[in-house]
């Protein structure tokens, strides 16, 4: 998924399998995806122009993240061409028709984030499932955070608003059964 805008700072912050947070930092532009790495079959009917078996069986394999079909491609836009993380693995002149699919060959056993910025591609193993992570642009905390101001740099803290409005009910219901409500 992309995230930010030109110029604007980008942080992404994940777990480890260990538990400990890790920060990544960049400006600009960025591409997060997470998942289980693994090397795929694909396969299908192909009606593929540059593909010299038209209108039969045709498979390769790949490896990368969350892997899939995007659709609308070739035959009157009914082809389906096979993607890796939501892109286009062979380009759009590259698709399958029907009994089309994939399997996995090889997988790893824990699951990786792969961060992409400036033309560089950072990649680190993650907590399963999909490395909970949260991105943030430019001075902004990431979606399900609060902006709390501090005295300390850079000025300001991220804080979970779910995890921080259950703390604040639990509280809130200790101090009516202290006071007696």
């Amino acid at each position: 998924m992309r995230y930010c805008n030109v110029g604007e700072k980008a942080v992404v912050e994940y777990k480890k399998i260990d538990g400990g947070k890790v920060f990544f930092q960049s400006k600009g532009i960025i591409e997060v995806s997470a998942g289980r790495r693994g090397t795929y079959r694909f396969y299908g009917m192909s009606d593929d122009f540059y593909i010299q078996n038209t209108g039969k069986f045709d498979e390769f394999t790949a490896t990368g993240i969350n892997p899939g079909y995007v659709g609308g491609f070739g035959f009157g836009n009914r082809g389906f061409a096979p993607a890796m993380d939501g892109k286009l693995i062979r380009g759009p002149y590259y698709y399958f028709i029907s009994d089309f699919g994939f399997e996995e060959i090889a997988g790893t056993i824990n699951c990786q984030i792969e961060i992409t910025s400036n033309g560089k591609t950072f990649t680190d193993t993650i907590m399963c499932p999909n490395g909970a992570y949260n991105v943030s642009c430019g001075n902004e905390c990431p979606e399900g955070f609060c902006k709390c101001i501090i005295p300390e740099y850079p000025g300001y803290c991220c804080l979970d608003c779910s995890a921080t409005a259950t703390q604040i009910r639990e509280i809130t219901n200790d101090l009516r059964a202290k006071n007696g409500r």
